[in-house]
């Protein structure tokens, strides 16, 4: 007596072993194959396998799917609700899950879904919390116009994020702004932790780079109580919150003519309850007023802060001077060439 009641239960499609491989690329290929399950041996009928089917929609498409009705004909399949052991979840890659979620998408929208597709769809992409940021090489077939913006909605919610962006080439301005154009959400605002700082901003106007973490952590390793530290390009506070949050600086000036930059900077400074210890400087850091207050001066900008050099000199203690931290990209065989080159120029 079989005791398993229907949802205990999967539907199989029953086929010989060596037609299992064409039978479950065109399943896929018509969004019916069941990734939930693998696909087993029948011990009970050796040679054959079991292919696990989504049956909702296997008989409507079956009756206009000639492809698949020649395949079931012709390899002696069989379709059977049955009670197989459970294995592990065959959970699916996010990338596997957007494939077969387009796929169901144009077959809502009776359009085919054509095979050269699938090499357009993101492969990578970058996650801020419930934003996901695609890059700029994919979906760029016109063919995805023909799906409209559910595209946006679908693919958001395959990769398990709630908003989507598509960025391009950072734009060529003073700001070094970046190009990304907001699919599905309301704004681009974000949040993310940092070596226990919260940085939050909008990655349709500001950047974030989560590659300079190394001097971002040696920086807050820094003692700078009691001290006095200039950031020329604070940004939305990369090094400014280190310095205040980790390294303990008494007072910092910030300077920033970004709008946008300077909008999250403020932001920053409250979430991290630091605020009382910072003065921002809007506009160009060419006019920064204060002349030997610093104990730091730290120069951000890549790939070379050189404009700045004699504005940071100026802002260090006259009597004992201080510390500049200079960012800047330098071939490793150059270093010492470099570092002479800015003693040279910049020592009396």
């Amino acid at each position: 007596m079989d005791i398993l009641d229907d949802e205990s239960k999967t539907w199989w499609l029953i086929c010989p072993s060596n037609h299992t491989k064409r039978l479950k690329l065109t399943l896929e290929k018509l969004s019916l194959y069941n990734h939930q399950r693998k696909i087993l041996p029948l011990e009970e009928d050796n040679g054959k396998l079991a292919i696990p089917l989504k049956y909702e929609k296997f008989q409507d498409v079956l009756n206009k799917d000639e492809e698949l009705k020649s395949i079931i004909e012709d390899f002696n399949v069989t379709i059977e609700l049955k009670y197989l052991p459970p294995q592990k979840s065959n959970k699916l890659k996010p990338r596997d899950k957007l494939c077969e979620s387009v796929r169901e998408l144009f077959l809502r929208k009776g359009l085919v879904f054509k095979e050269d597709l699938y090499q357009d769809l993101p492969s990578h992409w970058e996650k801020h919390g419930d934003l996901v940021l695609l890059s700029d090489q994919c979906f760029l077939s016109e063919e995805w116009l023909h799906v409209g913006n559910e595209l946006w909605t679908v693919t958001a919610e395959a990769l398990g994020a709630k908003r989507l962006g598509k960025k391009s080439a950072i734009r060529d301005n003073d700001f070094r702004s970046p190009s990304v154009c907001l699919l599905s959400g309301v704004d681009g605002w974000v949040s993310h932790v940092d070596n226990g700082i919260t940085y939050t901003y909008d990655v349709t106007k500001c950047m974030f780079s989560s590659g300079n973490i190394t001097e971002k952590i040696r920086v807050g390793a820094l003692d700078c109580s009691g001290q006095t530290v200039v950031d020329l390009y604070a940004g939305i506070g990369y090094f400014v919150l280190p310095y205040l949050v980790h390294a303990g600086a008494s007072i910092l000036y910030a300077c920033e003519w970004n709008p946008h930059a300077l909008v999250a900077l403020r932001r920053n400074l409250a979430i991290n309850q630091v605020d009382k210890r910072c003065t921002v400087y809007e506009g160009d850091n060419k006019m920064f007023p204060h002349k030997g207050i610093a104990d730091h001066v730290n120069l951000g900008l890549i790939p070379s802060s050189e404009g700045a050099w004699p504005v940071a000199c100026a802002a260090l203690h006259s009597d004992h001077g201080g510390w500049l931290h200079i960012h800047g990209n330098v071939a490793s065989s150059k270093k010492t060439t470099d570092e002479d080159q800015i003693r040279t120029q910049h020592t009396p």
